[in-house]
């Protein structure tokens, strides 16, 4: 017998995520991967958090600079700087 498209479908579902895990995360789960990524890399092309915010339910959002694009809602919030030391060294030379 010939599984169908919905039985196939379901399948590998069920097979990405036991093999991958699920694509959902939680934000507790984020903020670790954060913490587990703020080493600069040796390698001038690897990843790493330059920095990272995240922000439960109804805290603050404290910046002295006073951020304009940060809208008054209750909830949870995150910002993530993602670069390399590579992308930096190219920010640093450029003139916009």
């Amino acid at each position: 017998k010939i599984p169908t498209y919905t039985q196939l479908n379901n399948y590998l579902v069920h097979y990405k995520k036991k093999k991958y895990g699920s694509h959902k995360i939680s934000l507790g789960e984020l903020e670790q991967w954060c913490k587990n990524n703020l080493n600069v890399p040796t390698d001038e092309n690897e990843a790493f958090v330059v920095s990272y915010k995240i922000l439960y339910d109804n805290e603050e959002y404290e910046d002295d600079e006073g951020d304009e694009d940060v809208e008054e809602n209750d909830g949870n919030r995150f910002r993530i700087f993602i670069s390399s030391i590579r992308l930096l060294n190219i920010i640093s030379m450029s003139s916009h």
